[in-house]
């Protein structure tokens, strides 16, 4: 049986600025790594004095000559998709011999969750590969899960340049079973150091936008921000499997993005070509991955290492870039659309997005001339005033239209987020991951997440295991079918399998008749925060004058018009966007 090293979140180490070192996390690895090369697990054995070259130029690029790596490794598997079901069929880790597993990585005594392999045909010396409940036969797409691992293994790790990668499908991947690459670097990237503009700044995050690639970074300066970091990055992978864009994935130590003091935990998710586009896996020069955007490669013939410069990396590197449009598209769906930061925006961060939705025409108008009316001496109804106010002046006359102004604006984000997630040609785990579950005996609601782990078995399956939670099956499935998600889920045993429905006229019918609902559910609660709003200002009919309570709510009233004609545009879109694409 395999070594087992239990993660320790007292001890985690950030500093890359350091000679290379040892801890006994990295210790075990290599002695493990050690023994299965001096047992024969190997395809070749690596030079400890493997030639390397720091090329000349602002980013010190490294490259190293490993002609074995070309010569002796399996051939890759071609790939169409992103999102390819797993094949059993193929090679796949549950095929290893257990001499191959160096150690597993977790929080307790657990035997085969995390667990790190060798890569029989490594890239340097003690290379391994980090391969996440394996048994689950998931494909190579990022899970949370996976993400935490491979954050846990950095942070475990004292050497200053231990590095993650991972490679999508079509981004230069050959393996269809989901792991990363865990390799310690001969010397210090520049991704470890080079500074990114500002994205996100609540969430940590950041554009890197040094190449033609782009990409998002985030940093990590605490342990209890692995969770949350790990779940924004894993909707943005989500969001470019779902769209069919190939990516690539890193984590390494590195500097602050704000600071170059504080050590940090980096990573940097890329968006690029499929090589499906750009052609096969080669082995002549460049195979742009991960390694290659991180400041690294490795290379097969000497002639094209010895002439390697880091321009002509640069060049190849831009020669794998989205179109412009197609960049830009990524960036504003991941900020307006997918609302991947949505958990931790600050209400500023809301409305400063919502107000590039339609607004309602407001002229501006002061209030002098209503706060000094006289009030209404005839005896008879005020008439309704016809003015409309700024939102300053209607602020400063009404204490409840801040507040009313969130409560909209932050429905109206409600109302996107639902239909990200609910009404989609192609449903995506995220839906059934965040679909609320009342259970007994309090009546409570709580993510499936939590009780479970939603597994997507192919593009049309998905699967729940409800074993531990098996109590909880009726709940599940009547929450399943109020969902409006238009799917049919099946049970055997603990098991429920969620076909996704196949997009016909009447899926398409039936999931615009439910942005509809969820439209109109918007609209109501809209109506319900306003009538609210006008009980408040009835009661201060003694303090302000019939007139100018009239006036206060007027405006409200047109202000809820105008908030729900927002809700009838993006409805109308939506439908639109289901009945008349051809998805």
């Amino acid at each position: 049986m395999w070594k087992h090293y239990k993660f320790d979140p007292h001890s985690i180490n950030l500093l890359c600025h350091t000679d290379e070192k040892f801890n006994n996390f990295d210790t075990l690895l290599h002695s493990e790594w050690d023994r299965a090369l001096a047992q024969g697990y190997f395809c070749y054995k690596m030079d400890h004095h493997i030639k390397k070259r720091i090329l000349d130029g602002d980013l010190h690029y490294v490259i190293e000559l490993n002609p074995n790596r070309f010569e002796k490794r399996r051939m890759p598997d071609p790939f169409e998709y992103v999102n390819t079901p797993f094949d059993r069929s193929k090679f796949n880790f549950n095929k290893i011999k257990d001499e191959e597993i160096l150690l597993s990585l977790d929080d307790e005594q657990q035997i085969d969750k995390h667990l790190v392999i060798i890569n029989n045909s490594p890239i340097r010396l003690y290379q391994v590969l980090l391969v996440s409940n394996r048994q689950l036969e998931q494909p190579q797409i990022l899970t949370v899960d996976c993400l935490l691992f491979g954050l846990r293994f950095v942070a475990s790790s004292a050497h200053p340049f231990i590095y993650i990668g991972f490679n999508s499908l079509c981004g230069y991947a050959s393996v269809n079973h989901l792991h990363l690459h865990g390799i310690y670097m001969p010397n210090r990237l520049y991704i470890q150091t080079i500074k990114c503009s500002p994205f996100h700044i609540n969430s940590n995050c950041y554009l890197f936008d040094l190449f033609d690639v782009q990409g998002f970074a985030f940093e990590i300066k605490h342990i209890d921000e692995f969770d949350r970091i790990a779940r924004h990055i894993h909707t943005i992978t989500n969001y470019l499997v779902s769209s069919d864009i190939a990516h690539n994935m890193a984590i390494m130590k590195g500097d602050s993005f704000s600071s170059s003091l504080e050590p940090v935990i980096r990573i940097f998710v890329w968006f690029r070509q499929s090589n499906k586009v750009i052609g096969a896996k080669t082995f002549h020069q460049w195979n742009i991955g991960c390694l290659e955007l991180s400041g690294y490669t490795f290379l097969q013939y000497e002639e094209v290492f010895n002439d390697s410069t880091e321009l002509k990396l640069r060049q190849s590197i831009n020669e794998i870039a989205l179109l412009y449009e197609e960049q830009k598209k990524i960036k504003e769906d991941i900020t307006y659309k997918s609302f991947v930061f949505l958990t931790d925006m600050s209400l500023s961060f809301i409305f400063r997005r919502v107000a590039l939705l339609q607004q309602p025409h407001i002229h501006s108008f002061s209030t002098s001339a209503i706060l000094f009316k006289a009030k209404n001496t005839g005896g008879g109804q005020p008439k309704a005033s016809k003015r409309l106010l700024s939102d300053a002046d209607l602020s400063s006359s009404s204490n409840d239209w801040p507040l009313l102004k969130a409560q909209y604006d932050k429905l109206l984000v409600e109302l996107h987020e639902l239909y990200s997630k609910q009404i989609q040609l192609r449903t995506s785990s995220l839906a059934f991951e965040e679909l609320s579950v009342i259970l007994p005996p309090n009546n409570k609601a709580h993510q499936l997440k939590e009780l479970t782990q939603i597994i997507q078995k192919s593009p049309q399956m998905f699967m729940i295991d409800m074993t531990r939670h098996a109590q909880y099956i009726p709940n599940v499935l009547e929450a399943i079918q109020k969902s409006g998600l238009n799917v049919n889920p099946q049970q055997d045993g603990t098991t429920l399998y969620l076909p996704t429905p196949k997009v016909t006229r009447e899926h398409r019918e039936e999931l615009a008749k439910n942005a509809k609902k969820l439209a109109d559910q918007i609209i109501v609660k809209m109506r319900e925060a306003y009538s609210k709003a006008h009980r408040n200002l009835k009661k201060q009919e003694k303090t302000l004058s019939r007139d100018l309570v009239v006036d206060i709510d007027t405006n409200l009233k047109h202000r809820l018009d105008g908030y729900i004609a927002q809700v009838e545009n993006i409805r109308t879109e939506k439908q639109k966007e289901l009945l008349d694409s051809t998805f």
